[in-house]
């Protein structure tokens, strides 16, 4: 019974058991990278898959180090973070995270990092 309760808490705060799931697209953050507010992009993945290649101005953090490392992020809480992994289950953990630190505005990247890499968007080493 708890674990059923701790997983439809996790599910609901994570966006997923109610349908709404906050998600940018790779073309739409490209965008919204070269405006004068660009959001704060957060590398949830880990270090060896940060050093291959990220995208551009993204901090590394990874997921299982938001607990302790959220106050490295340089932005308020009810600002826009977006969130990515490779594939998304870091990013989910990541989010939950965050949102357990106080941030309220917690974007996942559409596809993560494999998209963005397969849609040849701009990486950076």
């Amino acid at each position: 019974m708890k674990t059923t309760v701790m997983l439809a808490t996790v599910l609901l705060l994570t966006g997923c058991a109610t349908g709404k799931v906050d998600s940018i697209s790779g073309d739409d953050l490209l965008h919204q990278r070269a405006s004068k507010r660009p959001p704060l992009i957060v590398d949830v993945r880990s270090s060896a898959e940060y050093e291959s290649g990220h995208i551009p101005d993204a901090i590394h953090m990874p997921w299982w180090s938001v607990f302790y490392r959220h106050c490295d992020i340089p932005s308020a809480y009810d600002e826009p973070l977006i969130v990515y992994c490779e594939h998304g289950p870091r990013s989910k953990a990541a989010k939950f995270g965050l949102w357990m630190m106080g941030y309220r505005e917690i974007v996942y990247l559409e596809g993560d990092m494999a998209a963005w890499k397969r849609d040849n968007l701009p990486i950076e080493k």
